[in-house]
């Protein structure tokens, strides 16, 4: 069944970056885009209409960065000031399929209730029985569209792992319509390179896995290994270069590498990652909560590295809310660089909806609001006191609003969010009841800490 958004100030993102406002987006009964322009072009109501009057239009929103399992135990569960994300990682070896089924719904929850359309998952570890599809199902359930990231390295040939991996590519990866995709995932920072946590073969033979199944690699940076510069600097002059210089001395640096949780780029390595295409994937919140070093994107898009941005999980910043990632991404690049305008909401923007589609090869079907693209959008309300008086709506909304403001969300012209019926498991719903249940559950087998005020 068609669509018609109207009167709303509509962002595209297309390669002009054309605004309307007031104006319209057609969602066809295919869940593509159909015509998109200002309201004297705007066609007779279809079948269904959504007044947008005093709300912002956008390509739904990407999360390049996060990890599902980490919904068991946000930030505010932390209990080391030594170490943010202590009790996550105690936590962790206790997951079963069950508490990442619970963890996997309470995340899409969030995600679809803040605007954000699509999102790329880190797998928590080797792809066991039950795992990857605990991760993956309940997110599709509610019709988000997803890409995990595997540890390729796991699955070595002839072994269980392997053969799992395999079915695993069959059942998701472009499948439900693509809503769900699989890509890589190894470690290869300087750190633990050098300590043999991680070896040059192991890395190799990923690569060789995603290079095989033509998928994107995601490779974790020096800076989510660092407990502190000197551990990082240490680890340098042990194995002599950084993650990015030897990723090029492996010849595995391309455009299908996304750098996460990068933080430590020097000169060569910016130049590097602008020569062979790789992608940033930037995480600020986590970041400035980890208090490790800022990742440069002002410095990365001005030699033309393309920049995406994500959450890293709520196990650092607390919340999964693109909003909040866009808005902390230009204070703390322009508080990096001493200049109030080294990086504009627009810019961050661009990272948040077609820079990211770009990054995981996808800019053909979302990441903007184009004829003939799937209809990935969302629809912010600005007429809230927390908005104040409206002048540039773009900056407005990123600067003042959240991603709460969302009232009407949709994946592939399916309405995920709106027309008041949410499925992203609002309160009181049974099955957020039942996920919440099953996360306190994990709590009490896992033996973890109880919270308190000391």
């Amino acid at each position: 069944m068609s669509l018609l958004i109207k009167n709303g100030y509509v962002v595209t993102m297309n390669a002009g970056r054309a605004v309307h406002g007031p104006g319209f987006v057609e969602v066809t009964s295919r869940g593509t885009i159909g015509r998109v322009g200002d309201m004297n072009a705007c066609p007779a109501d279809a079948a269904r209409t959504f007044d947008a009057t005093g709300m912002l239009v956008l390509p739904g929103l990407i999360n390049l960065q996060h990890r599902n399992w980490q919904h068991l135990m946000p930030a505010r569960e932390q209990t080391s000031a030594a170490d943010p994300l202590q009790l996550s990682k105690d936590a962790r070896p206790h997951l079963e399929a069950q508490d990442l089924r619970a963890a996997a719904a309470l995340a899409a929850a969030e995600l679809i209730s803040t605007g954000t359309t699509c999102v790329m998952h880190l797998h928590m570890g080797a792809p066991g029985d039950g795992m990857i599809d605990a991760e993956i199902e309940p997110g599709l359930n509610l019709g988000l569209r997803q890409i995990l990231a595997l540890d390729l390295a796991a699955g070595q040939a002839g072994s269980s792992a392997q053969r799992r991996l395999e079915r695993s590519f069959e059942r998701w990866h472009g499948t439900n319509d693509g809503l769900t995709w699989l890509a890589g995932f190894t470690t290869a920072d300087a750190i633990s390179m050098s300590s043999g946590v991680v070896t040059e073969q192991a890395v190799l033979a990923a690569f060789g896995i995603a290079q095989q199944r033509q998928v994107r690699m995601v490779v974790q940076g020096a800076a989510a290994a660092a407990s502190g510069a000197a551990a990082f600097e240490a680890a340098i002059r042990k194995s002599g270069r950084s993650e990015v210089l030897h990723l090029m001395e492996l010849g595995v640096l391309d455009p299908g590498v996304l750098l996460c949780g990068g933080g430590r780029f020097d000169a060569l390595d910016a130049s590097l990652l602008a020569e062979s295409g790789a992608h940033v994937v930037y995480s600020p919140v986590h970041e400035a909560v980890c208090g490790g070093p800022v990742t440069p994107v002002s410095r990365l898009l001005s030699l033309g590295v393309n920049c995406a941005l994500g959450t890293d999980g709520p196990a650092g910043g607390g919340s999964v809310d693109m909003v909040e990632q866009i808005k902390a991404c230009a204070m703390i690049q322009n508080t990096v660089a001493l200049d109030p305008g080294a990086m504009s909401i627009e810019r961050a923007l661009e990272m948040a909806t077609i820079d990211a589609a770009q990054a995981v090869g996808l800019a053909h079907e979302i990441g903007s609001l184009e004829p003939g693209k799937r209809a990935d959008l969302a629809v912010f309300d600005l007429q809230q006191a927390h908005l104040q008086v409206i002048h540039k709506p773009v900056s407005n909304f990123f600067c003042c609003g959240r991603g709460l403001d969302a009232r009407l969300v949709l994946v592939g012209g399916r309405t995920v969010l709106g027309d008041g019926l949410s499925t992203g498991l609002p309160a009181g719903n049974p099955k957020r009841n039942a996920a919440l249940l099953q996360a306190h559950a994990f709590r009490s087998r896992a033996a973890l800490p109880a919270q308190g005020v000391s």
